[in-house]
């Protein structure tokens, strides 16, 4: 079922998934890849690279929707309220809204859902090549894992740039929040956030890397958005939270 621009897939331990359209580019990507590369010759060479592609997004969405479901069952924990997960091209959102009686995040309840997402990656990373190192080979099996702990290691470390969106600047601005107001470690965490996107701009015109560029473009647009909304919850003290 399409909704809002989304795949519906249905509601899981009381919160809805959706998969955005933009998600679904990544599997038009792998069909160009697959009409492009010089290794597809013929049928069965099409048929393999697409199968192996196929199976590459499945894992990219089971990590992404596992990790998000780390920030969902750790906001349960402090009994938040958890509507939705949606799935982007970028990464996942979990929705995290208020809970009865409390209108704003702790610095404690926001670094532990935030590492309730990270826990989970690493815990996939951990697993995955422990399996692939001494589990023995297989035709099937050895490349998924292979594909599970790299992409998760990459989801860990991506995670851990103290900019936000990403979890690392939600822990940087928690952190900062043990010592100062929700918005001043909005802006702590914001202006860290900006020098991450130069180190992102100038390391993709330098590499001629397009994607990095759009990314930095994307988290200096998004700190901005979080520093509006820091600036709005200090004057209305609600805060509803996607991480």
């Amino acid at each position: 079922m399409i909704r809002n621009r989304a795949l519906y897939l249905g509601k899981w331990f009381g919160t809805t998934v959706h998969i955005n359209w933009s998600f679904l580019l990544l599997f038009l990507f792998i069909v160009l890849m697959a009409a492009t590369s010089d290794k597809v010759t013929d049928l069965f060479s099409a048929a393999t690279y697409m199968l192996s592609g196929t199976i590459f997004l499945l894992v990219v969405l089971m990590s992404v929707l596992l990790h998000e479901f780390g920030h969902i069952l750790a906001a349960k924990y402090y009994k938040f309220s958890t509507p939705d997960i949606t799935l982007y091209i970028f990464g996942g959102l979990a929705n995290i809204g208020a809970k009865e009686g409390k209108s704003i995040w702790s610095a404690k309840e926001e670094f532990f859902i935030t590492m309730g997402g990270l826990m989970v990656s690493a815990f996939l990373y951990v697993v995955a090549w422990n399996a692939y190192t001494y589990l023995p080979e297989t035709l099937l099996l050895s490349p998924i894992l292979f594909m599970v702990w790299k992409l998760n290691l990459v989801l860990l470390v991506f995670n851990m740039i103290p900019a936000f969106p990403m979890d690392g600047g939600r822990i940087l601005r928690s952190t900062c929040k043990f010592f100062t107001s929700h918005l001043q470690a909005t802006y702590i965490a914001r202006y860290v956030g900006v020098v991450a996107c130069i180190g992102f701009f100038v390391w993709g015109i330098v590499n001629i890397e397009p994607m990095i560029v759009i990314i930095a473009f994307l988290v200096f647009m998004w700190g901005g958005a979080e520093l509006r909304h820091a600036k709005q919850l200090a004057r209305s003290r609600a805060e509803p939270m996607v991480i």
